[in-house]
């Protein structure tokens, strides 16, 4: 049995691998964070707003139209959107659906 000079019949073996590997990347997302919301007021607030909007609209688009800007401006007022930056990873081929199953299985 032939030995390397450390006296080990393992002998290494050198080899290159080329290989892309798809790290993370950054995306911008917008959010609007609706845990704090004031409920009461912005209840009170919306309810204000789609009694006047329900009195000045003339016309069903025009209505929908106002209805829309109305709940959109209230919502703007409470919960702002702001841009989060969030790191995104590339799924593993391997991760398939299946297994995603098992995962939620195995949580419950």
């Amino acid at each position: 049995e032939p030995l390397n000079s450390l006296g080990s019949d393992h002998f290494p073996i050198c080899c290159t691998f080329y290989a892309s590997l798809s790290g993370k990347y950054f995306k911008n997302i917008h959010v609007r964070n609706l845990a704090t919301v004031d409920k009461v007021s912005f209840s009170t607030d919306l309810k204000d707003v789609l009694l006047e909007t329900a009195t000045t609209s003339n016309g069903f688009g025009s209505a929908v139209h106002n209805l829309s800007s109305a709940c959109k401006s209230v919502l703007d007022k409470y919960a702002p959107i702001s841009t989060k930056s969030i790191s995104v990873v590339d799924k593993a081929p391997w991760f398939d659906k299946e297994y995603r199953e098992f995962r939620k299985l195995r949580r419950q």
